[in-house]
């Protein structure tokens, strides 16, 4: 049984509109491809349980974070106005990068019930308009005007590292830009986010993929969260958004992910280090779905993702700048052959930091190309319809 703060969160908080558990049912019988395989070194169901594990401990992690959050945004708030103020903000700001950090390997999570209540959390990109949608919510007070792509972490960062409207939202009103308002629009959107964290909790306790759905179904629920990082992390984040993708694009640091903080590299991480953690369970090729690809008789393809995965996951931690001031400095200079280094660069490119951030996007893709690739084909399992096509 699943015990954790994350169950006294729940018992403590309001609960309201609670989730349904998010597992469909299924039927797993001796026929399953992933139960077909259960050996003496290898379960079906015990690779399963032990994935359910891994969400729920990223879950209890976010939630210790986001309690961190309030307490010191609360701190902050009451700071205002006195010579605490730029210290408790600092303090806020550091504890929001801990807990978007935290999300960022949920957000490689999404089955179950983490895939239910993603949007009440995190949604991007956090665009122009609706950053000046946020500014008529935080000059009148009335936060339950917002919708909810803008009530979660994104609101949060906005109020803590933005001091007033984007020149954009020339129609601002004067109070979007008084810092007690702010402050309490932040506060609004955390205790949103924790009313939710605490229903998600709910929920992960009773979810099971396990057992509902069980085999070969649960695993491919779980396979199908991982395309986040094909999806999102290489194909958005990097490739599709911010990295030019041929000869006569530009490099855009106005689609970085993370828009006014400045920590989109250490984000990329935590979605290839939640990815690890999902293909190993934390015991290397003995967990996770590398197990299964080793049960499938495929180490040496389990092997060569888990290394492409910490390849990835080093050239994240490696860059000797960030990926704004990367990005930022390429765009502004367009007279150097930044571009052509950037569409140009493979896995192994070095030398400069356009080439390590450029490489970043093919170290991901000997990942993804694996997992939709020899993976899928050597378990059984579909890849979902939206990275059917091979466009990177």
């Amino acid at each position: 049984m699943k015990k954790s703060a994350l169950a006294l969160m729940s018992s403590t908080l309001l609960l309201t509109a609670c989730g349904g558990g998010g597992s469909s049912s299924g039927d797993s019988s001796s026929a399953d491809a992933c139960s077909a395989l259960n050996s003496d070194s290898f379960n079906c169901t015990d690779m399963l349980a032990e994935l359910d594990q891994v969400q729920y401990q990223a879950a209890e992690q976010f939630s210790t974070q986001l309690a961190d959050l309030q307490q010191q945004t609360d701190a902050y708030c009451a700071a205002i106005g006195s010579d605490q103020q730029a210290a408790t903000r600092t303090a806020a700001q550091q504890s929001w990068e801990q807990a978007m950090l935290s999300w960022q390997k949920l957000e490689v999570m999404q089955f179950g019930p983490v895939k239910e209540y993603r949007n009440a959390i995190y949604s991007w990109p956090l665009s122009v308009n609706k950053t000046c949608n946020m500014d008529g919510a935080i000059a009148s007070g009335n936060f339950a005007a917002t919708t909810p792509q803008v009530r979660g972490l994104p609101a949060v960062e906005y109020v803590l590292f933005a001091d007033a409207p984007l020149p954009s939202c020339s129609d601002a009103p004067a109070e979007a830009s008084d810092a007690v308002k702010r402050c309490e629009f932040a506060q609004a959107a955390i205790e949103s986010m924790r009313t939710n964290v605490a229903n998600m909790s709910f929920d992960l306790g009773n979810y099971e993929p396990a057992t509902n759905p069980g085999g070969q179904a649960a695993a491919q629920a779980i396979f199908d969260a991982l395309f986040y990082v094909y999806n999102q992390t290489k194909g958005e984040k990097l490739q599709k958004t911010v990295l030019p993708q041929n000869a006569n694009d530009v490099f855009k640091p106005e689609k970085l992910e993370i828009a006014f903080a400045d920590i989109n590299a250490e984000v990329i991480a935590a979605n290839l280090e939640a990815a690890q953690a999902v293909m190993t369970a934390g015991q290397g090729s003995n967990g996770g779905l590398a197990s299964y690809l080793v049960a499938a008789g495929q180490a040496d393809l389990a092997n060569a993702m888990l290394s492409s995965l910490q390849t990835a996951i080093d050239g994240a931690n490696g860059l000797n700048a960030s990926m704004r001031n990367i990005v930022s400095t390429a765009a502004a200079d367009n007279s150097d052959n930044d571009v052509a280094l950037c569409i140009n660069a493979v896995a192994s490119s070095s030398g400069s930091d356009v080439a390590e951030l450029c490489a970043l996007d093919a170290k991901i893709k000997a990942f993804t190309d694996d997992l939709k690739g020899q993976m899928a084909l050597n378990l059984g399992l579909t890849v979902p319809r939206d990275a059917e096509s091979d466009g990177d």
